[in-house]
């Protein structure tokens, strides 16, 4: 049993590939990454069954378009056992002609950009919610005097920073 466990997980010889456990960690990343700060809010004001639905139903989409990329990848010409290595540029470019390939590679590009974003600015969030609670104020940057200040207190309801005063994350 411990074998096929292991045969599973190891990755064959000379190849680039992430393997299982790669592919599956990256895409419970790109699931549920953005959203994992929130998720706690969303559970507490719409309740845990919608959040666990709208997660489930994002883990069935996913499964299905992993289904639709591998049936496209057996359908590239020497390539129905997967004796290639296709990437997904390459099967964009395969099967779209080269004004839909470079507008797919685009919105591709724009989306892993905007998820990135997203995710940064989920992280400095955090930060800056793990420095208000350590310190009691979130840090800043005073631009008139050059230093860096505590610039709102934990209890600030909007605006909390003075005037000339920049967020920066705590990291």
């Amino acid at each position: 049993r411990r074998s096929r466990y292991e045969s599973i997980l190891r990755l064959p010889e000379g190849s680039k590939t992430i393997g299982p456990v790669g592919g599956l960690a990256l895409l419970t990343g790109c699931l549920l990454g953005p959203q994992v700060y929130s998720a706690p809010a969303l559970a507490a004001g719409a309740g845990w069954l919608p959040l666990l639905a709208a997660q489930l139903a994002a883990v069935a989409v996913a499964e299905r378009c992993g289904r639709v990329l591998l049936r496209v990848m057996r359908h590239i010409p020497g390539n129905r056992r997967f004796e290639q290595r296709i990437e997904f540029a390459n099967l964009v470019r395969f099967y779209l002609p080269p004004d839909l390939y470079l507008l797919t590679i685009l919105c591709f590009l724009m989306n892993s950009l905007l998820w990135a974003t997203a995710s940064a600015v989920q992280a400095a969030k955090l930060l800056d919610d793990v420095f208000v609670a350590w310190r009691g104020c979130a840090p800043a940057w005073d631009m008139h005097a050059g230093i860096a200040i505590c610039g709102a207190p934990a209890d600030a309801a909007s605006a909390p920073f003075r005037a000339g005063a920049v967020v920066l994350p705590a990291s």
